[in-house]
């Protein structure tokens, strides 16, 4: 039992007493008795509503509670996956489109998390105001400290998405950087493959051209001998006679 529902217990007990002292043959105590209980029965009926509206809000204080650890569960992951993309990014290329949808649909999840209790918030916020905005200011202020910290939780989410894109950008465009080198350095090995092939059919045919002319060469000098040959034996008959 509440201390709220104590005290207007007490009341109507203290209430009730009085009544049973008053006369019942007088009118105005009539009118009195009538607009006690009426009185007694409205506390009861607010006490009643405050603590419905009290148990709500610490409900919802409770889940808050329990997102900020969620939250803060979320961000040391997220800084732990971070740190292993950084990691691995130089290995695993190929996965950086998959693990930056991942990355973004958790960031996404976390954000829309937030935006339903910030709503779950404003809510129980406009009904207090509109039933008992003086007896819940406390709860008011708790609200929008936590309205607040989500924000700050929210530029933090921001800020972090976007240094991941720039990360992620800046990789890409080395990525590219490397893979265009690679390209320029294989097209640079293609051309000197082409010349060397070219210089290669070019030595092939000099060679070629040589053994043509080293057998002429040799034919050549083969009817050389032969003449010279000739002009001796020549040569030897006419000394003989």
């Amino acid at each position: 039992m509440t201390v709220q529902q104590r005290k207007t217990e007490n009341f109507i007990e203290v209430g009730h007493a009085k009544s049973i002292q008053m006369s019942p043959g007088n009118p105005e105590t009539c009118a009195v008795e009538n607009l006690a209980n009426t009185l007694q029965s409205r506390i009861a009926e607010q006490s009643s509503l405050i603590c419905m509206l009290k148990d709500r809000a610490d409900k919802t204080l409770l889940q808050y509670q329990a997102q900020l650890k969620i939250n803060a569960n979320l961000e040391k992951h997220a800084a732990n996956y971070q740190e292993k993309l950084d990691r691995e990014q130089k290995k695993r290329s190929s996965d950086l489109v998959s693990s930056n949808k991942a990355m973004i649909s958790l960031i996404e999840e976390h954000k829309n998390q937030n935006v339903q209790l910030k709503v779950e918030y404003e809510r129980l916020q406009l009904e207090t105001d509109s039933q008992f905005s003086q007896k819940l200011q406390e709860k008011e202020s708790l609200v929008q400290k936590r309205t607040e910290d989500i924000e700050l939780l929210k530029e933090k989410l921001t800020k972090s998405e976007n240094e991941y894109r720039g990360k992620l950008a800046e990789s890409e465009s080395k990525l590219k950087e490397k893979v265009a080198q690679h390209q320029a350095k294989e097209a640079s090995l293609l051309i000197k493959f082409s010349e060397a092939q070219q210089q290669q059919r070019e030595a092939v045919e000099t060679c070629e051209d040589l053994k043509l002319k080293l057998e002429k060469t040799k034919e050549q000098r083969a009817l050389e001998e032969i003449g010279m040959r000739e002009r001796i034996k020549n040569l030897i008959e006419e000394n003989e006679r």
